[in-house]
């Protein structure tokens, strides 16, 4: 087992913080209190109708019946990007990281992705973002006009090039080492006086790392367990999203201390739980059947790990210990 602190020194070593930036703009403005109660009054005293005002839609979607298609063409690819490249990535000082092993491959990708959704972006503006703001004018203000017939000043639109800057732009950082105190200019008593210090807040930073990782598999295993019993329908990212906790908790446990409890587990994760395709669990009861008792199994074992005093390099253990009594091994 290596000290404590040689585990710290060499995870430091062993990942790349980046941050990124995903602007999201709902585009829909939130009628000021005078106006909303002036609305409220109508609709009490029975004096609006559909023409008028639409009751209690307090808020203003600026682009009227292409509200979803913006929706659709700019803040989906954002989303889906963020969902599915970046909160998979853990979450260590300040930013998401990346394993310096992945990182030749995972970093151009976010790159390349990143500028595609901003490409993808302006392009769609350019064609459509004119068509949005005027039906979303003559929306407002046929909608709220009578009780507001300053709409139009008041919902302010960006121009083109305004909302292409504020929706388009995905900002990815130069990736980062974490925060440490080494090749500082600094003389080597007063290194040696606050090395401990930041081992410390190292070593406190990667383990909250750790357990929101262990969080996030143990969270969706649960999910995993009740929509297999549900037995209802399935949808691709059940399997996708269970995949990628598995591989991000692996890659982190790999990087920091290669604690082969955990690592046992994912084994088990990834042969008797996950699937390629959700069609499996679909059309294969059996095997419906047995990934929904493997991940029950495997996620009440997380419950012994979460929590710990210190890493470890290795489990003294050569088997990991289910809580209800069974051997990892069984599980196979």
């Amino acid at each position: 087992m290596n000290d404590i602190s040689d585990v710290v020194k060499n995870a430091i070593g062993n990942f790349l913080i980046i941050n990124v930036m995903i602007s999201k703009k709902s585009f829909k403005k939130q009628l000021p209190k005078a106006v909303t109660k002036k609305i409220a009054d109508k609709i009490a005293k029975g004096s609006a109708n559909s023409k008028d005002v639409v009751g209690g839609d307090t808020q203003v979607p600026m682009f009227g019946p292409y509200q979803k298609e913006f929706e659709r063409m700019v803040n989906a690819p954002k989303a889906e990007f963020r969902n599915n490249d970046i909160y998979t990535l853990l979450e260590l000082d300040g930013g998401r990281a990346i394993t310096t092993a992945e990182f030749p491959t995972v970093f151009p990708r976010i790159e390349a992705k990143a500028q595609a959704i901003s490409d993808h972006i302006r392009n769609r503006a350019e064609g459509h973002f004119a068509k949005w703001v005027e039906a979303g004018k003559r929306s407002a203000l046929q909608t709220y006009g009578v009780v507001m017939p300053e709409i139009l000043e008041w919902l302010e639109y960006p121009t083109l090039e305004q909302f292409i800057a504020e929706n388009g732009e995905i900002e990815v950082s130069t990736p980062r080492v974490i925060s440490s105190l080494s090749n500082v200019n600094l003389p080597a008593d007063v290194i040696e006086t606050y090395a401990k210090r930041h081992e410390d807040k190292a070593e406190e930073m990667l383990e909250g790392a750790r357990v929101k990782a262990i969080d996030n598999l143990q969270e969706h295993l649960k999910l995993v367990v009740t929509q297999l019993g549900e037995g209802k329908r399935f949808h691709q990212s059940l399997a996708d999203t269970l995949k990628a906790q598995t591989r991000s908790l692996r890659s982190f446990v790999e990087a920091y201390d290669n604690d082969v409890r955990l690592t046992s587990i994912l084994d088990v994760i990834e042969q008797k739980v996950q699937v390629n395709d959700v069609d499996i669990w679909k059309t294969q009861s059996h095997k419906r059947s047995t990934s929904r008792q493997a991940a029950e199994t495997v996620s009440k074992q997380l419950d012994g790990l979460r929590d710990r005093v210190a890493p470890t390099q290795a489990a003294t253990a050569d088997t990991a210990v289910i809580n209800n009594g069974l051997d990892l091994p069984d599980l196979f």
